[in-house]
């Protein structure tokens, strides 16, 4: 049995010791979050700070234009090592990393082109802050064809579940975001000098990324090669991962956009810094869902009966990690933000805090079900359930947001987390039926 390539993909002792280091890993920047980033907006200022956050936002949200290859990639390599076919491994890689590339530029383009009205008309940002801000996000949109490429790379050594490197290389990306910038705020508070650290870390987190990579796949050179047969599965795969790459940021931060629009850019750090931290929660579903990705993507075709067992003791042990903190968090809201903070910024976000906790949960309930979804190649089903809960949620989140302000934001982003995980749960335990083909 230990000779089964499935079984060295998906055994319990692997699939236990990966969650483990993807938790560690994931945990390191909430623990230095937690001690940098009061400095951090000290250093700052609220607004600049607030700026900051929505720009990091825009940049992530620009992941859009991976396509959804990281994800097919990730897929497409873990069933060929489950079935022990390797051989065309590097060319599939190859072809990907290649066609990534050109979306990166492309996006990289767009943005660049978009910032000037991304920064006065969508941002509102106000004029002092305007040139800074500019010259930030030009900076980030720079990089985003490295970010696209680390993001594919992360899911290669994902599918060979080699997460002692995904682990490690989560350190320079802590020290750079988290630490870095307290080194430059006793010479400058300028956004742009703080952003242009950031890009150097993101330019040492891709080499770090290709080094381990090369490691990793035995087989793989640096002979570029592209063979245009793996375009079909990539996209087939990728069209509704790209669906939910579009929708799914949108729908987790579009709270904050209509903040910054019907109410002011300036108050949003009362929203994002409580619900930033408290995301980092997120941390134990991730932790699984990382592992688990690539092991339901091997397991579900050769035993649908094991897939079942192991993606109920994921959602099992998302619950029983989660419950705890959050239940500390509803409770010692309003007196841990002032201790961290202080009082006028607790007064105004303890009960936002409060509610996030409670959805955080039901987000991780939902992390889990879209490993389990997508692992077993049902990519359309994840896209089409965020399809649907979209329009509903922009409705309730605009009355909400104009009846309650920043609470109502907190509210609407919550009934959201509960309408995905209702429907979630119902289809991923559809696709486990023993008479489900």
């Amino acid at each position: 049995m230990k000779e089964d390539p499935v079984y060295k993909l998906t055994s319990n002792k692997l699939l236990t010791r990966n969650v483990i280091l993807n938790f560690l890993a994931q945990g390191l920047p909430l623990i230095i979050a937690i001690f940098t980033i009061p400095w951090i907006i000290k250093g700052m200022g609220v607004d600049k700070f607030s700026i900051l956050t929505l720009i990091w936002i825009i940049i992530g949200y620009s992941n859009l234009f991976d396509f959804g290859l990281g994800r097919a990639l990730t897929q497409l390599i873990s069933k060929k090592l489950a079935q022990n076919d390797t051989e065309d491994i590097p060319d599939l890689i190859w072809t990907t990393l290649i066609v990534v590339i050109i979306f990166g530029i492309l996006a990289t383009i767009i943005i660049w082109i978009l910032t000037p009205t991304i920064i006065t008309k969508l941002l509102k940002i106000p004029e002092a802050l305007v040139i800074e801000s500019e010259y930030s996000l030009y900076a980030l949109a720079l990089t985003l064809p490295l970010l696209l490429l680390i993001v594919n790379i992360k899911g290669i050594l994902e599918a060979y579940q080699e997460f002692i490197y995904v682990s490690l290389l989560r350190i320079p990306v802590v020290i750079f975001n988290y630490i870095g910038p307290l080194f430059v705020l006793p010479f400058s508070n300028n956004l742009y000098h703080i952003v242009i650290l950031l890009v150097a870390g993101r330019i040492i987190t891709f080499f770090l990324h290709v080094w381990a990579c090369s490691k990793v796949v035995n087989n793989l050179t640096f002979k570029v090669t592209f063979n245009k047969t793996f375009l079909k599965p990539l996209f087939s795969f990728g069209g509704w991962i790209t669906v939910s790459n579009v929708i799914g940021p949108l729908t987790s931060y579009m709270d904050r956009f209509f903040i910054a629009y019907f109410l002011s850019a300036l108050i949003v750090a009362y929203y994002t810094t409580p619900f930033d931290v408290i995301s980092r929660l997120s941390i134990i579903p991730l932790a699984l869902m990382g592992v688990m990705f690539p092991a339901f993507s091997a397991e579900y075709q050769m035993n649908k009966a094991r897939t079942r067992k192991l993606f109920i003791k994921t959602l099992t042990y998302t619950v029983l990690l989660l419950l705890f903190p959050v239940i500390l968090i509803f409770i010692f809201a309003k007196p841990g933000l002032t201790i961290w903070l202080d009082s006028d910024f607790a007064d105004k976000s303890y009960l936002i805090t409060q509610i996030l906790a409670i959805g955080i949960l039901i987000e991780g309930i939902n992390q889990s079900s879209i490993a389990l979804i997508q692992g077993t190649g049902r990519s359309d089903v994840t896209g089409k359930i965020i399809l649907a809960v979209l329009p509903v949620y922009l409705v309730i989140l605009y009355f909400f947001i104009e009846l309650h302000g920043l609470i109502g934001a907190a509210f609407a982003w919550l009934i959201r987390a509960v309408l995905d995980c209702v429907l979630l749960n119902f289809f991923a335990f559809k696709l486990l039926k023993p008479d489900n083909n």
